[in-house]
């Protein structure tokens, strides 16, 4: 999937005159943020949050529940929601959040905790979920 929508970007891109530069821009996410959701009894699950980019408003997106789930879609999916929202007009960007696992092996209340820190930016979820979850956040990871 990710290979396909940049594929799609860089065919568009070069139809309408951008540069290499200008391409591999759009193509960059801003943010990623990777962790492990952890239950009582002792399930783990990946957990990822992508933001592409914002430069027409704020990150838009979702979160995607699914056992194959991976890093790879939910980038994919964050740039999506990007193009979707600038072709349309809309002034959003693109994010976008995956958990791999079972949405009906998660409590109503983990499902709960997870929506509400997806709403939040990157830069406030870990400290939201120590505050309100501390159990569910196992590790993490920050890049870019």
């Amino acid at each position: 999937m990710l290979e396909t929508t940049h594929s799609l970007i860089r065919r568009i891109g070069k139809k309408i005159g951008l540069s290499d530069s200008e391409i591999e821009e759009l193509i960059k996410v801003d943010a990623e943020h990777r962790f492990e959701i952890r239950l009582d009894n002792g399930k783990k699950f990946p957990a990822y949050r992508v933001q592409h980019k914002n430069k027409l408003g704020p990150y838009k997106g979702g979160i995607r529940f699914h056992p194959q789930v991976d890093l790879d879609e939910v980038r994919a999916m964050a740039t999506l929601m990007s193009l979707k929202a600038a072709v349309v007009g809309l002034p959003l960007g693109g994010g976008k959040g995956g958990v791999a696992g079972n949405p009906k092996e998660l409590s109503k209340e983990v499902m709960k905790i997870i929506g509400e820190i997806a709403k939040l930016p990157l830069e406030k979820q870990e400290e939201k979920l120590k505050e309100i979850a501390p159990e569910l956040l196992e590790k993490k990871e920050h890049e870019r």
